[in-house]
């Protein structure tokens, strides 16, 4: 039936397609039809996507959910406001399966003509055999170019009420095409001139690593020219010198390409995607040329007061793990499970505590302090125990507690250490109580546990050990594989989450959580995701969801697509540079 509804459509708009160019209809009419039609997948709500290679990755031309819905935002985000001005042209660079170019023309009605230009002819069949454009193309709205086969216009330089726009997936594949045919660097929102951006990687996280990369990529997709540094200090400046960037942009702060880039009057973007644990990383001054994106909300504050313009950006997911795979047989025998964990439980490795106490008593010999340390030491370990009721009801107290604590046992020597530094150390063996507080109340559900070797310390027979996890594929593939993938945030991180929330809903699995203080800015709960507030809580929800299968794999396919659809790296990117202007326009 669909593929009746195809031809007659396709016949149609090649009918109306001839009278203006016969040899291109004559083409499309050549083409084998059906075993095109065969690369159709129905998306979830309505309409077809399909997959296509780009840059040794396979991607969906449009949404696996509504290709409608993904298109309309799309060309929103794109074009904004744009599409209510009086508007001559507009240049549209790849036909895709055409729900853009059907929006757009919908959008606009008769108040612009549309000049679409495509590389690949298989991709102008696919748009005309899903949409009717015969009105457009015999009143002259939607004029269709291909290369080599009609002719094209001299290079297109955009006048003052023109727009240009190109399909969010080919344009990666056809960029040198469609470049070539117009005079200014092109992008998806309005052309300028090529700028070059600096980026910078400042941990050497594999995390980093990939974010940066595809953080490169979509400056490259917006047309700037990206020169990539790591990040020592004296290469640095040489570079910014040499290239004398229009942008400097690096993962996590960096004190010293703050201060070059106010020196220069370069402006710098910084993606902070770690909690700042320490006041003294940020430096205090006038930053007029930085911008600083940070995924923790308390920390907007801390930059704003240092001089830093700062900005709550939440992370991204990492793009390593887009690969829409199935599993094997195999991948799924060794990764099923009914609840996983990917994570550090703190005991030794990340937590510096221990290290802490064994300072303070060293301090103690050798200074004679041994009374001072142990008062210190109790008011330490009294806050934590306090903590620990706080953390079980999903609130962080601690800085509060510790300053109580101190001062009711009349410390006055903190061994160098300024209460805030103690508090941000002692704040890792809190979190390890957190964790295994939460973990511990599952039992005896079995928990599959990934992450450091200190997992065999924890005596706990429903916590299954199963090793370190590959960031990349195996993390997607257990992602996957689970029933339940339990986040839980980091108790001195509720004004955030990290980066594995959006990992887990981009793999396509199910996502329970501790509530944060932002979740709600990005997802809807219970539609996209699950949040819980306490170990009994959550131990309720994981017994209903483990029963509920058809409920949860919903769960977990809504999540998926808002996340591919709103929050990709791209997304992240874009709202960065909208907040820059005098770069982007």
């Amino acid at each position: 039936m669909a593929s009746e509804i195809f031809r007659a459509t396709l016949a149609a708009n090649l009918s109306s397609l001839k009278r203006g160019s016969a040899d291109l209809a004559m083409l499309l009419s050549s083409l084998q039809h059906e075993k095109l039609w065969d690369r159709l997948i129905p998306a979830k709500i309505t309409g077809y996507t399909c997959k296509v290679a780009v840059d040794g990755r396979i991607k969906h031309v449009n949404s696996t959910y509504d290709p409608w819905k993904e298109a309309d935002k799309q060309l929103l985000s794109t074009l904004g406001a744009r599409r209510l001005n009086d508007l001559s042209t507009a240049y549209y660079f790849g036909a895709g399966l055409g729900y853009h170019l059907k929006l757009l023309l919908e959008t606009l009605g008769d108040r612009v003509r549309v000049a679409l230009y495509e590389k690949d002819p298989d991709w102008l069949v696919l748009a005309l055999s899903l949409h009717d454009f015969t009105a457009e193309i015999e009143s002259g709205r939607l004029r269709v170019r291909l290369d080599r086969v009609t002719d094209n216009p001299e290079p297109i330089r955009l006048a003052f009420n023109d727009i240009s726009w190109a399909h969010p997936v080919l344009w990666d594949r056809y960029c040198s095409y469609y470049n070539g045919l117009i005079r200014e660097s092109f992008t998806t929102c309005e052309p300028r001139e090529k700028t070059t951006v600096l980026t910078v990687i400042i941990y050497p996280y594999s995390a980093y690593l990939n974010l940066s990369d595809s953080v490169s990529e979509r400056f490259r997709a917006l047309g700037f020219d990206v020169v990539k540094r790591p990040n020592i200090p004296g290469e640095i400046r040489s570079a910014v010198l040499e290239s004398r960037p229009s942008l400097i942009f690096s993962m996590s702060f960096s004190s010293s390409l703050a201060k070059l880039s106010s020196e220069l009057e370069i402006t710098y973007i910084c993606w902070e995607l770690d909690k700042v644990m320490n006041q003294d990383y940020i430096p205090c001054g006038r930053y007029p040329y930085s911008k600083v994106f940070t995924t923790y909300l308390g920390d907007v504050a801390r930059f704003d007061e240092a001089g830093h313009e700062a900005f709550y950006l939440p992370a991204a997911p990492d793009t390593l793990l887009e690969d829409d795979f199935d599993l094997t047989e195999d991948e799924s025998n060794k990764y099923s499970c009914d609840i996983s964990f990917v994570g550090s439980p703190l005991l030794s490795i990340n937590n510096d505590y221990l290290a802490l106490l064994s300072s303070i008593k060293g301090a103690m010999d050798r200074h004679g302090l041994v009374d001072e340390g142990q008062r210190l030491i109790n008011a330490m370990e009294k806050s934590i125990a306090r903590q620990k009721e706080f953390s079980m009801k999903n609130r962080y107290e601690l800085p509060g507690l510790l300053r109580d604590e101190i001062e009711k046992a009349g410390v006055t020597e903190l061994f160098t250490f300024s209460i805030e530094r103690l508090g941000n150390i002692i704040a890792k063996q809190c979190c390890k109580i957190q964790r295994l507080g939460y973990l511990m109340e599952l039992a005896p559900t079995t928990v599959a546990v990934y992450g450091a070797r200190d997992w065999l310390d924890v005596k706990a027979d429903h916590l299954l050990y199963k090793g370190m996890a590959d960031f990349d594929r195996e993390s997607g593939m257990i992602y996957r594989a689970s029933k339940i993938n339990l986040d839980i945030t980091r108790i001195y991180q509720l004004d955030g989450f990290s980066d594995r929330v959006f990992n887990i809903l981009w793999a396509g699995g199910f996502l329970m959580m501790n509530r944060t203080k932002t979740i709600e800015r990005s997802f809807e709960i219970g539609k996209e995701l699950v949040v819980f507030d306490t170990p009994g809580e959550m131990k309720q929800l994981c017994e209903h969801y483990l029963n509920e299968e058809t409920e949860r794999r919903d769960i977990a396919q809504r999540g998926r697509v808002h996340v591919r659809e709103s929050h990709s790296v791209a997304h992240r990117v874009d709202e960065m540079l909208s907040r820059v202007p005098d770069i982007v326009n």
